[in-house]
């Protein structure tokens, strides 16, 4: 027993030590760099497209030299750097990021609530779980049409008959989202970006030959999207738009 446990801890030093040697170059350095070039990639192409009809390279030098210069500018961007670093996706929430950064620095502010959320989005979802997001949400705007704002959506309904002489139970618990939407749904009830409803409705259906008085209740499950959804669904795509011609590999 005793030669077995040295052999471990001998194999356990050689493990970590090996690990120890490779660990920053193959895995921190290599997809930490792999986000952070998605993400400056792409903003370096918002900077480009906002100084095209501007004075082209001599607009550019402009743009970066007051960017550099400018203290909520350095912040807005550091902290959307952070966000990249850690970010879950490796490809579209970078640009995702990247692409509202540059909407805020050029207007020289921090996000609102509803930019946080989308934030917090680009930064918690895969890139699967983006795509799957926004191929809903898609679905969703073409079936029902209108503002996305405003978008109540219904996932199930049931309706319950009861009676002095009868009743029926049925379960109302929240439903599960990952089921029904797939695994973006929880993180976006955790950020804000959506939220459950249960709607109940209750209907007097008169009294039967017998006097025994029914009622109906409709209980009705809705998913209710932020406002921020539909600025998310337009960076997504326009991020999936940006990867066209892009062959970068870590």
């Amino acid at each position: 027993m005793g030669a077995e446990l040295v052999a471990i801890k001998f194999l356990f030093g050689k493990a970590l030590e090996r690990i120890e040697g490779s660990f920053t170059d193959k895995v921190i350095n290599r997809w930490s760099g792999f986000r952070a070039r998605r993400f400056l990639n792409t903003f370096a192409e918002a900077v480009a497209r906002e100084a095209q009809d501007q004075g082209g390279e001599k607009k550019v030098n402009a743009l970066l030299d007051e960017l550099l210069s400018n203290e909520t500018k350095t912040e807005v961007l550091f902290e959307a750097y952070r966000r990249v670093l850690l970010s879950a996706s490796k490809d579209l929430g970078p640009r995702i990021i990247a692409l509202l950064t540059a909407h805020l620095i050029q207007q020289n502010r921090y996000a609102t609530d509803d930019e946080e959320i989308v934030f917090r989005a680009a930064e918690g979802f895969t890139d699967r779980e983006l795509q799957s997001f926004r191929a809903h949400l898609t679905h969703v705007i073409n079936q029902y049409g209108g503002d996305v704002r405003f978008f109540r959506t219904s996932l199930d309904k049931k309706r319950i008959r009861m009676s002095r002489r009868s009743s029926e139970t049925v379960p109302i618990g929240a439903m599960n989202l990952i089921e029904v939407l797939g695994s973006w749904a929880p993180k976006a009830v955790q950020i804000g970006l959506l939220r459950e409803e249960i709607v109940e409705e209750t209907t007097y259906r008169g009294a039967r030959l017998d006097d025994d008085v029914e009622y109906e209740r409709e209980i009705e499950w809705y998913v209710v999207y932020a406002p921020g959804s539909g600025r998310l669904v337009e960076l997504i795509e326009r991020a999936e738009a940006s990867m066209s011609g892009s062959k970068d590999e870590p």
